[in-house]
């Protein structure tokens, strides 16, 4: 009949709006969603707009139905007598709807799990989010204690740089290359004495170096010195102390020397670089750089300084793998001549390692005379009783101290 033709109409009609209003919640928590999601804001709010455009555009298509209902109830009036033919259409229809109905509802369905399932994950991110912050707050407080405690001992370390700086001069002005020979001159009881200077000190720059090779000595540029390794702590350090990283420092250093001595940029550098082992290791350095970091050094020194000799001293671990480290890096390039590999010790038992491990041209005996510093915490023995105890281990030759 008319009346059931009317009510199929009002009942398609009623689709379309439920699917609006489906459509249109369906945006509602799209958009309540992309919110959280601060980064992408812009692509929300595309995609947002583009959400209230098919949603306006479902809006007309619920007007545009709602005048065609207008229009089928004219047509209505005029085909009452062709209601019996479409009688068959309609049946067909109503299969067709449910079977739309269906469809909507487990598409409906999906869309819900799909949201808890959105939802859920949001929660957690945010939860995961909201811990990270609180990790990030304990570290960045962590972070200022520590960058105030550095930045008190940075205050320390310029004044004794200062301190420092003015002896430099000092020595400059004594000539300490001729110092460095007069030790030698005055040596005694030794077939042959080499003055050495200091391989770690602050002091220990690429113009002393020069000079006390100059003057016969073997000279050493401390590589990794207190200054420079706390210039590299922090951003606010770094600008404190003229922004250099360490092995920048050492590369100036390296100039300086060959500047002394007058060498061009290609020649090998007679002095030698010394290392303190402990800061090229955790957890002085981090673990991500404690695999490459070391080699980027000994690469430097080999390869681009050419230094004539590597001292190697306080390790927290083994010496004998750094003096093979040393050599396997120095495989990794051509050198003019092979570089001589000096190893400090303050026991028996790690010169005993060295006697063991191929590649060491000189161990330096150290006492606690030098300032009672040693490899480990553990206390060191004076120089004499070191010597007595280390001499039998040395057959060929006298041991030698520095």
């Amino acid at each position: 009949s008319l009346e059931e033709r009317v009510a199929s109409l009002d009942k398609e009609l009623s689709t379309h709006k439920t699917e609006a209003e489906t459509f249109r919640n369906k945006a509602l928590k799209e958009i309540k969603r992309l919110t959280t999601q601060v980064k992408e804001a812009q692509e929300s709010q595309t995609r947002l707009s583009k959400l209230e455009r098919d949603l306006a555009d479902a809006q007309q298509k619920v007007e545009g139905a709602e005048i065609a209902q207008k229009q089928v109830k004219l047509e209505l009036d005029e085909t009452k007598g062709k209601l019996e033919a479409e009688q068959n259409a309609r049946t067909a229809l109503e299969g067709l709807f449910r079977q739309k109905n269906e469809y909507k509802e487990a598409e409906l369905k999906r869309v819900q799990e799909r949201a808890k399932s959105e939802q859920d994950e949001l929660r957690q991110r945010v939860q995961r989010l909201e811990e990270e912050v609180v990790k990030a707050e304990q570290t960045h407080e962590e972070a200022a204690q520590h960058l105030d405690a550095v930045l008190a001992q940075c205050t320390d370390l310029k004044q004794d740089k200062d301190k420092l700086e003015r002896r430099v001069a000092e020595l400059e002005q004594n000539k300490a290359g001729n110092a460095a020979k007069a030790l030698t001159d005055d040596a005694q009881g030794a077939r042959r004495t080499e003055a050495a200077s200091d391989k770690a000190s602050t002091i220990a720059g690429g113009v002393l170096a020069a000079e006390v090779h100059q003057a016969g000595g073997v000279g050493f540029i401390g590589g990794v010195s207190r200054f420079a390794w706390v210039a590299c702590m922090c951003d606010a350090l770094t600008k404190l102390l003229q922004g250099h990283t360490p092995l920048e420092n050492l590369k100036q250093e390296v100039q300086k020397a060959r500047e002394t001595l007058s060498l061009p940029p290609d020649a090998d550098l007679p002095v030698g670089i010394g290392l303190i082992l402990w800061r090229l290791e955790p957890p002085h350095l981090s673990p991500s750089l404690a695999p490459s970091e070391p080699d980027t050094w000994l690469r430097y020194i080999l390869h681009e300084a050419r230094a004539s000799a590597v001292w190697l001293s306080f390790t927290n671990g083994s010496l004998g793998e750094w003096v093979e480290r040393v050599r396997r890096v120095e495989k990794e390039g051509e050198r003019s001549e092979r570089v001589r590999v000096v190893a400090m010790v303050q026991t028996v038992e790690a010169a005993r390692e060295l006697l063991s491990v191929e590649g060491v041209d000189a161990i330096v005996a150290q006492g606690t005379e030098s300032g009672g510093h040693g490899p480990t915490h553990s206390v060191g023995q004076p120089l004499s009783n070191l010597l007595t105890t280390l001499s039998p281990l040395f057959s060929r030759s006298s041991p030698r101290s520095s």
